[in-house]
């Protein structure tokens, strides 16, 4: 892709999605700025019907296609194909891409149709190589032939779009009225007429990166070695150095407990062993061992 594309939809991205702050030279998890999946910013027809995105992270592989198999043709508007009519949930734009290492999915575009073009669209969405599909919420749209290059707006994706090897969106016709039918559109003229285009492009899927924890095991456990002599008794004392830790403890092998410092632990017979490990954050520390005679 060439450098002024790339920096077109960097632009775009920022400018119509979202804006890091530049305040602090900090940048928390929850302040990540989204980057671009997959994104495609056209300035000449394609010469197949499947379309390769320009760029992203994830553009090998991204494509976008349409149920006529048409190998779209380009304009000022975008690329554009005909034979619409008819298309009623039928027909449609679909985008195809990978979004692994990526949540937070938002779908933007530019759209356009001709007066005898179609005029309502919704966002459907699949995960499994359209078996199925979902409705995106608030991804549905009208046009109008006197806006040119209508932009649908950053749509949020659902939470089980994200993190997905495969993930297809489709612009689906929901109604075979045309642009320029009026909302009450009965009459044959209003309907989508086979001359009639559709145009679409600036297309970018963008993502926030998942950010990985790196948990660090617990502290091991410290017990004190010679125990408290309690005339013939023996009371052991555990430890942790991460003192949000857990601490749990079997004697002689029995089941394990969870220790607690204002219990005391005594033993009552010797020879004994003690064995015992930390849980914090869900990660495990090493089981230390300690003898008693």
């Amino acid at each position: 892709m060439k450098a002024n594309q790339l920096r077109k939809a960097t632009v775009m991205l920022l400018t119509l999605l979202l804006i890091c702050s530049t305040t602090s030279s900090r940048i928390y998890a929850q302040d990540y700025c989204p980057e671009i999946i997959a994104a495609w910013e056209y300035t000449t027809s394609p010469s197949s019907a499947t379309v390769h995105a320009t760029g992203g992270d994830h553009a090998t592989g991204a494509a976008l296609t349409n149920s006529n198999h048409a190998i779209p043709g380009y304009s000022a508007a975008g690329l554009f194909i005909a034979g619409w009519d008819n298309g009623e949930f039928t027909k449609y734009w679909q985008i195809s891409l990978s979004t692994i290492g990526y949540e937070d999915i938002v779908f933007y575009a530019k759209v356009s149709s001709s007066e005898i073009g179609p005029k309502d669209f919704k966002l459907i969405y699949s995960i499994d190589e359209g078996q199925n599909w979902k409705v995106v919420q608030a991804g549905a749209y009208t046009l109008s032939p006197e806006v040119f290059n209508q932009n649908t707006g950053a749509i949020s994706l659902p939470a089980d779009a994200e993190d997905v090897n495969s993930l297809q969106l489709r612009l689906i016709m929901t109604t075979n009225f045309s642009s320029r039918s009026g909302g009450d559109a009965t009459m044959e003229d209003d309907k989508v007429q086979p001359p009639g285009i559709s145009s679409i492009n600036n297309v970018i899927v963008s993502g926030s990166p998942l950010q990985s924890v790196d948990f660090q095991p617990a502290a091991a456990v410290a017990a004190l070695q010679e125990g408290i002599d309690l005339g013939g008794l023996t009371e052991v004392v555990l430890s942790c150095m991460d003192k949000d830790a857990k601490i749990m403890y079997s004697i002689n092998e029995d089941e394990y407990k969870e220790y607690d410092a204002y219990e005391k632990i005594i033993l009552e017979q010797s020879p004994a062993t003690v064995k015992a490990y930390a849980v914090k954050d869900g990660q495990t520390g090493n089981i230390s061992v300690y003898y008693y005679n």
